[in-house]
């Protein structure tokens, strides 16, 4: 809304793609090599989401600490969305 073209919106998604890449996705974090890596993914909250939903999916026993981070971090994040979201509609409308 704020740009008022959507060609500009869906080039946003080009600053999504390095966090998947720097987070846990595709290697869990115990076996990535690359000092540099770890901390990346560290630092990187899509790391907690995907840990949490890799402890419900691969293991027999659920990782309740594990998990629960994941599920504080989507909800943060859903928070701030929604209310970056809502003050950009709110100034879009405004004008």
């Amino acid at each position: 809304m704020k740009t008022r073209n959507a060609q500009a919106a869906q080039a946003g998604t080009l600053l999504f793609f390095p966090l998947i890449f720097l987070s846990t996705t595709f290697v869990p974090k115990d076996l990535i090599e690359a000092e540099w890596l770890k901390i990346a993914a560290t630092i990187n909250p899509t790391t907690y989401i995907m840990e949490g939903m890799r402890s419900v999916l691969t293991r027999s026993e659920i990782d309740w600490s594990v998990y629960w981070q994941g599920l504080i971090v989507a909800a943060v994040l859903s928070i701030a969305m929604v209310i970056f979201a809502a003050l950009n509609a709110r100034g879009a409308l405004k004008k």
